[in-house]
């Protein structure tokens, strides 16, 4: 590497005596005594087939042979990550093991994150400064300020508050307003509508019932 660092070979774990990986991500075949050339997946990851004989090979990404090699074996709930966002940087030195959380917190302030570019909400609202806030609870995040109804940063986003109309577009008048025992706002025309369907159920499954002891002979209604 350009800054003098050596480069170090190790035995493929698994594959010991057939391919060793070096820190600066590069795979060896030591039967063939070539190196192995990567491919690269969708995501831009290289990785490399290797061949346990019998026409059996697996495909292994290289910063896993990497990790696996100089840093041990990954430990439940943990996972690999790239200090400088470059997928296809497999070097020893850009490596590294860490949560799941650490994990996507890392490609947000990466801006790899499939949300972290995004430029409006799933309503269509734009991620303005104004309207963006981000939750104490999970930095790195960004939520819509008018889905949210959020004002001040300092206040945790309600799903509810702020809002003038409900999901359904009913308005948020005192007359359609009622506090449930969670102490959250609810609209009464949604309620009443959902009463209905709930009766109206209810009354379809009664006549469907009588309907069908009115079909049957008499020692059968008796029985049911």
């Amino acid at each position: 590497m350009s800054d003098g660092t050596p480069e170090i070979w190790k035995p493929v774990p698994g594959y010991e005596g057939s391919y060793d990986v070096s820190n600066f991500g590069r795979v060896w075949g030591v039967k063939r005594e070539r190196l192995k050339k990567p491919s690269i997946d969708p995501q831009g990851y290289p990785y490399v087939s290797l061949s346990r004989g019998a026409g059996q090979s697996e495909r292994r990404s290289v910063h896993n042979l990497v990790t696996r090699a100089f840093l041990g074996p990954l430990s439940p709930g943990k996972e690999v990550l790239h200090g400088d966002g470059d997928p296809g940087n497999s070097a020893l030195s850009n490596l590294s093991y860490d949560t799941r959380r650490e994990n996507v917190l890392d490609r947000v302030r990466h801006g790899t994150h499939h949300m972290a570019n995004k430029t409006h909400c799933k309503h269509g609202h734009e991620f303005t400064p104004e309207n963006t806030y981000t939750p104490p609870a999970q930095p790195g995040s960004r939520q819509c300020r008018t889905c949210h109804g959020v004002k001040d940063l300092s206040i945790p986003p309600r799903r509810v508050e702020g809002r003038t109309h409900c999901c359904h577009g009913h308005e948020f008048t005192p007359a359609n307003t009622y506090v449930d025992k969670k102490g959250t706002r609810r609209c009464r025309e949604c309620s009443r509508i959902s009463d209905s369907a709930r009766l109206a159920q209810r009354s379809a499954a009664r006549r469907a019932k009588n309907a069908a002891r009115r079909r049957l002979p008499a020692q059968d209604v008796l029985s049911i």
